[in-house]
């Protein structure tokens, strides 16, 4: 009879914005960045929090319905939720994490919470080149949205590892032209210790 909660659970549960959920195992930080980044240069108020941003509790004091928040989503922050973010991201599922989750089953199972929860009206976009991905959004409720990791319309710099089709995807929703997107990802700077050039 014990509730067990968490910041991530206990913010999806009162705020009032939208919330773009991102997750993965590799490349939350950086698409997140990103389409804060994107977001920000349409004029919208937009705010990275989360799992690379601020905590998120803060935010609650002055949330409004006309905020955006670009929550980085990992499994830790996931597995206590009972609430799934307005758009969901889940960008692709590798073996991580398991000397905190008892096996992979419950690493996906952790992963999974961020569309378990969404209705009709939500979004999901997720990676259609992954087959743990592709599974558990055939049981999402929400709109699905598929992308393909390598396709790239944009012609994205080679030193950010992002999908294109998320940004695009992303930007859609909130009509912003692809020139607004390009603009922001050749101004925009990696973040450290990520991929780099070494030699």
């Amino acid at each position: 009879g014990t509730i067990i909660t968490s910041q991530s659970d206990i913010f999806l549960d009162n705020v009032k914005g939208t919330v773009i959920g991102i997750t993965g195992t590799k490349g939350k930080s950086t698409t997140s960045s990103l389409i804060t980044d994107i977001l920000k240069k349409k004029g919208l108020d937009a705010s990275l929090v989360g799992n690379i941003g601020e905590p998120t509790l803060k935010y609650l004091k002055d949330d409004n319905p006309d905020k955006i928040y670009i929550y980085e989503l990992s499994s830790f922050q996931l597995e206590t939720v009972n609430k799934s973010p307005d758009i969901s991201i889940i960008l692709n599922l590798y073996k991580d994490h398991l000397d905190h989750h008892k096996n992979f089953k419950d690493y996906v199972n952790a992963k999974s919470k961020i569309t378990q929860f969404q209705k009709e009206d939500n979004i999901l976009i997720f990676n259609k080149e992954d087959p743990i991905v592709k599974e558990i959004a055939s049981k999402s409720k929400a709109k699905k949205i598929p992308f393909n990791p390598k396709n790239d319309p944009l012609g994205i710099r080679k030193d950010i590892t992002v999908p294109a089709e998320v940004l695009l995807i992303v930007s859609k929703i909130f009509d912003i032209s692809d020139e607004l997107i390009i603009e922001t990802i050749s101004s925009f700077t990696p973040l450290p210790h990520r991929l780099e050039n070494v030699g």
